[in-house]
Formats: structure tokens, C-alpha cells, sequence
């Protein structure tokens, strides 16, 4: 009965553990994606991109402008914005059910646009991502300017 006993605490405290390893194993795949998200977003490669981003999408850069998905992308195949480089500085990542993830932090961007010309932005930003089947996308981005 000891050894029964032993083996069922065993089991409920084992439990958490693997639920923070799946986690784990989640926040490595979310940071893989999101690297491939800033390398197709910094090469324009608009395809992959677009493959990576929600229907639904909503985009709210740091001056409050929103876009859709078929705006964003308009947006960097028209040349009207260019990301020459984005550099994540920080980023906290939550799973939620293992379908959706919120990453939070700061990134480091210098960026090529029509209205504003060439110039560099640190923002704080909210990115969601959701699992559509087996794959990552992005549901939302909203950033605002960092103060210095």
C-alpha cells in the first residue's frame, strides 16, 4: 500500500512538470517562428509572410495606424514602408492552451518609410500569435515608442 501510495503522489507531483516542459517546448517553437517572421518581414519576402500572418490580422503600428493584413503587405510591396532590420532587445512569451501565445516586449527597429524617410524606433510591443491547425500566425501587433 506504501509503495501505492508513493507511486500516486509521485504521479500528481510529476504532472506539473510536464506541462512546464510542453510549455517550454512551445515558447522554443514560438521563437523559432518569430525569427522566421522577422527574416521574411527584413528580406520582404512576402510570400512566407503572408503565410504567417491571420486573415483577421490587426496591425497597429507604434503612431496608432491600423491595418489590415492586405494593407500591411501592400505596405512593404509598394515600398511605402521597408523594415531594414528588427532586433528584438526583449520578449516574454505566454501560452495559453497550448493555441495562442502573447509576447511582450522590446525590439530595436530602423526602417525605410515614404512619410517619415529612414529612420530608427525602439517600441514596446504586444504580438499574438494563434495555432491555425499545425501553424503559428500572427493575430495582432500593437507597439508604442519607447521614451528615452
Amino acid at each position: 500500500m506504501k509503495i501505492i501510495t508513493s507511486l500516486i503522489l509521485l504521479a500528481f507531483l510529476l504532472v506539473p512538470l510536464a506541462g512546464a516542459a510542453e510549455d517550454s517546448a512551445l515558447i522554443q517553437e514560438i521563437k523559432a517562428v518569430e525569427s522566421l517572421r522577422i527574416q521574411y518581414q527584413t528580406t520582404n519576402d512576402l510570400d512566407k509572410l503572408a503565410d504567417m500572418l491571420c486573415d483577421t490580422l490587426v496591425y497597429t503600428h507604434s503612431s496608432g495606424h491600423t491595418m489590415t493584413k492586405a494593407q500591411f503587405l501592400e505596405s512593404i510591396s509598394s515600398g511605402d514602408m521597408k523594415y531594414i532590420t528588427i532586433k528584438p532587445e526583449s520578449m516574454n512569451i505566454d501560452i495559453y492552451n497550448g493555441v495562442t501565445a502573447v509576447l511582450t516586449g522590446t525590439t530595436r527597429l530602423h526602417v525605410k518609410s515614404k512619410q517619415a524617410g529612414e529612420h530608427d524606433a525602439h517600441l514596446r510591443y504586444i504580438l499574438v500569435y494563434v495555432k491555425e491547425g499545425a501553424q503559428w500566425k500572427v493575430a495582432a501587433w500593437q507597439s508604442t515608442n519607447v521614451k528615452p
